[in-house]
């Protein structure tokens, strides 16, 4: 019964330690409850247990079926699990939309996927206007659930997103069978996804960030062009954390 809560402004950093496991730099398990925001947040260096076991370093969770939150203006990198992890208890009810927003967020270096699924539920989320840098992470959980009979948008809906791989690979994108979605995986291209009725608007470019290494980790996006193209409206990272040293 979590609603009407926000947390903005946080920086959130060094969780984990590579001791811990299932944990996010903010985590939510508010159910079916509305007015959650999640803004204008730094989250970075969440690293969990890389043993056996070991999982879920993730920067933004929302868990246990969590519905109608607002994640915006966040900044979230270096993360060794998902840069967002979206869990639904479908055992209880598998089909009650959650209608998460993401938008206008960067995502930047997650070791293992960008985004992870835990439900096959309808209208569980949406990905919008979001930047996502990356050098070695999936777009998705592998194995995942990504099943999206008849519209994949119906049950997920990416739009408007700007995606760079500082290797030069095009993103790879899958779709899952509901029966056995660890063996049942169809791979998708940028341009096979988009026709799947995903990513409309969006672009492959460099968003060509200030510093994007230690120390400075400048995430000032200088393709301001490519910025406008996709509707993503600049924010200071630099307001989050105290106020005071």
């Amino acid at each position: 019964n979590a609603h009407d809560n926000l947390a903005a402004y946080n920086l959130v950093y060094n969780l984990g330690q590579g001791v811990t496991s299932d944990m996010g730099g903010i985590y939510t398990s508010s159910s079916d409850t509305k007015g959650n925001q999640i803004l204008n947040n730094v989250i970075h260096d969440v690293v969990h247990d890389p043993g056996p076991g070991g999982y879920g370093g993730n920067g933004l969770y929302c868990d246990q079926g969590s519905s109608n939150v607002l994640l915006k203006n966040n900044l979230v990198y270096r993360v060794s699990g998902a840069g967002y992890f979206q869990n639904f208890a479908d055992i209880i009810d598998g089909d009650t939309p959650q209608n998460n927003l993401l938008t206008n967020n960067i995502f930047a270096y997650p070791k293992k996927h960008l985004l992870q699924r835990g439900g096959e539920n309808r209208n569980s989320f949406a990905f919008t206007h979001n930047i996502v840098y990356y050098d070695q992470a999936r777009m998705q959980a592998e194995p995942g659930k990504w099943s999206c009979t008849n519209d994949c948008t119906d049950h997920f809906m990416l739009e408007s997103n700007m995606y760079w791989n500082t290797k030069g690979d095009k993103p790879e994108f899958i779709t899952t069978g509901r029966d056995n979605p660890r063996r049942d995986i169809n791979r998708h291209s940028f341009k096979d996804w988009q026709g799947l009725g995903e990513d409309k608007g969006s672009i492959i470019a460099d968003p060509m960030f200030a510093s994007p290494h230690p120390p400075e980790d400048d995430f000032t996006v200088r393709n301001t062009e490519a910025a406008k193209q996709i509707g993503f409206v600049p924010f200071d990272p630099k307001q989050a954390g105290r106020s005071h040293p």
